[in-house]
């Protein structure tokens, strides 16, 4: 912009890339709030090399990277399984360790109460398989 005062992207490289700069450098918040600038159903080849950065970035363990991580797995489950976007973590353990570590992600960071319940659908155990009682009882808690 002009007046230097703020930053603008122009295009969806640019926002993907701006994201992962910010995830990189710890900037969760920054992170949190480009997120649902950056989906598309189609990627150029540019915007997916960008994108598949974000699975070196599965290794934070801040409770805020856990949030950024599913506020993008929510945004993206409706561009379905063949999707480009298709996240490379797991959002079952994502959501666990959420939960886990709610009371330490920040305010600006945490997921609204749709998000939250959308996740836990994702999280559906097949037959036989139960859900851990921490995701058991956040899902009590947010239905």
């Amino acid at each position: 912009h002009s007046s230097k005062s703020f930053l603008i992207t122009p295009s969806l490289a640019s926002s993907m890339y701006l994201m992962v700069m910010y995830f990189i450098t710890g900037a969760y918040q920054e992170v949190y709030k480009m997120v649902d600038s950056c989906v598309s159903e189609d990627l150029t080849p540019e915007e997916s090399q960008i994108f598949n950065q974000l699975e070196f970035l599965g290794n934070d363990n801040h409770p805020d990277a856990h949030a950024c991580r599913l506020k993008l797995s929510a945004v993206t489950v409706g561009l379905g399984d063949n999707s480009a976007m298709k996240c490379p973590w797991s959002v079952f353990e994502e959501l666990r360790e959420y939960v886990k570590k709610y009371d330490y992600v920040s305010s600006a960071c945490r997921l609204t109460t749709e998000e939250e319940k959308l996740l836990l659908k994702m999280c559906t155990p097949s037959f036989g398989y139960r859900l851990p009682t921490e995701l058991i009882n956040r899902d009590a808690y947010v239905s």
